[in-house]
């Protein structure tokens, strides 16, 4: 198996003689099956690609992060462009594998754990490893705790009474097969939902895992799971997952089942192949990541995701082109305004003033229909980008005016290491006091 690690935007290139030319974790050479493979396999979104031509034999990635597997054995991981270039690779790939893991369990709605992820020269694996561990880690800790059985309906026919007889079917059935009772009873087995969608993913991983400790920890746990059925409809399985009490336990191996069995590829893939692919937006992972310590910090604000309550037009009373901010923070009294705000997963330049510090103008056109048509330019509105080497501070507040309406526009960095959005309580922005109270 051959591992080849990038970073988002990284080059995949057929051609070796340009290599020198590119950044560490920025260009690989991939194999002319691997590039037919990730041109012919991938079913391409014109508005947002996994990837882009960018010349004879050679790809660009784009925002998309996590794990494809080629079938000539390749494994090519993409992380997240975070750390500073300048840092070795290794150290490079461990921190952004953390960071892409924290960032997964948020978005699955796992409760982020510190203990024993401080060290991360841990984090030496892909990340498809690292998802298996996981649902390993999750099945070992459930199987010890006991699996749930249930009650399923029997149909069978045996030289014995047991339950209910068919009468009409044994007096239809032929001379010879009269010693055979159609019977039907209640049989109280592990045959449900949940148990045939965890061995369907097991029996899966057994076949793609090369990591020879989830390798064999995956065969212990198949050994002492044989008996369990695997899953015929995974969707409708899936919807039958019952979240009451009882299967509360349950719960913690859910989404690493859904990650293993639908991979959670927004591209449909063509072909037979059946490597696993898991491939994640940055955008919306960091949105998910940045709304979550957010929903665990603020108090007198509800917190809602992606809300679409104004559009910028009407046509015939019909709303049009809607407008969807990231993260609406609504006052639940009425002492204090609403606030709006949107992340941008983008490392932006405090120091290039003559440049708009690299923020977009269709981003602060964008922060404008939401400051208008959603806060009547009242109350501030932010924009959040991460942290890194060259914007460790908030901006200068940007300024939005129409008549005698003015409102605030503040850049603010998230501290993805600290999980904390960075302010300074002498540039009067209310969004610190907000988070401070």
């Amino acid at each position: 198996m051959k591992i080849i690690t990038v970073r988002e935007f990284a080059y995949l290139s057929t051609q070796q003689s340009i290599k020198n030319s590119q950044a560490p974790l920025e260009f690989a050479v991939i194999s002319l099956q691997d590039f037919d493979y990730l041109c012919t396999a991938f079913t391409q979104d014109s508005d947002n690609p996994i990837f882009r031509l960018a010349g004879k034999g050679t790809i660009q990635l784009t925002q998309y992060v996590g794990v494809i597997e080629t079938p000539s054995g390749t494994v090519i991981e993409i992380l997240p462009k975070h750390v500073d270039p300048m840092t070795d690779d290794e150290t490079i790939i461990s921190k952004e594998r953390f960071l892409l893991q924290k960032m997964l369990k948020v978005s699955l709605n796992i409760t982020p754990k510190t203990a024993g992820e401080a060290s991360i020269s841990h984090f030496n694996v892909p990340i498809n490893e690292w998802v298996i561990t996981q649902f390993l880690q999750e099945l070992d800790k459930l199987i010890k705790k006991g699996l749930r059985f249930e009650y399923n309906a029997v149909d069978v026919q045996e030289k014995y009474l047991k339950g209910r007889l068919n009468h009409s079917q044994h007096m239809r059935q032929s001379p010879c097969q009269k010693h055979l009772f159609p019977i039907n009873y209640d049989e109280f087995n592990p045959n449900r939902a949940e148990n045939r969608l965890i061995a369907t993913a097991l029996r899966k991983i057994l076949k793609i895992t090369k990591n020879p400790s989830n390798w064999r920890l995956a065969n212990e746990l198949r050994l002492i799971t044989s008996e369990l059925p695997t899953s015929q409809q995974i969707s409708k399985d899936f919807e039958k997952w019952q979240t009451s009490r009882l299967m509360s336990y349950y719960e913690g191996i859910k989404p690493w089942c859904k990650i293993i069995l639908f991979e959670l590829s927004p591209f449909a893939t063509k072909g037979n192949w059946k490597g696993i692919s898991m491939l994640f937006p940055m955008e919306v992972l960091f949105e998910k990541y940045v709304l979550y310590h957010l929903k665990r910090t603020l108090k007198d604000y509800k917190v809602r995701p992606q809300v679409k309550s104004k559009s910028l037009c009407q046509q015939i009373d019909n709303p049009m082109f809607l407008l969807r901010p990231d993260i609406l923070l609504e006052a639940k009294t009425k002492d204090v305004n609403d606030l709006i705000i949107d992340t941008k997963w983008k490392l932006i330049d405090a120091s290039q003033g003559s440049s708009k510090y690299g923020i977009k103008d269709s981003d602060m056109q964008q922060m404008f229909a939401y400051s208008y048509f959603y806060l009547n330019l009242k109350s501030d509105i932010f924009l959040i980008f991460p942290k890194n080497k060259n914007f460790q501070s908030p901006l200068e507040k940007f300024q939005y005016q129409v008549g005698h309406e003015m409102a605030n526009v503040w850049v603010l960095p998230f501290d993805i290491d600290n999980d904390q959005i960075l302010l300074h309580p002498e540039q009067n922005c209310s969004l610190y006091n907000v988070l401070a109270s």
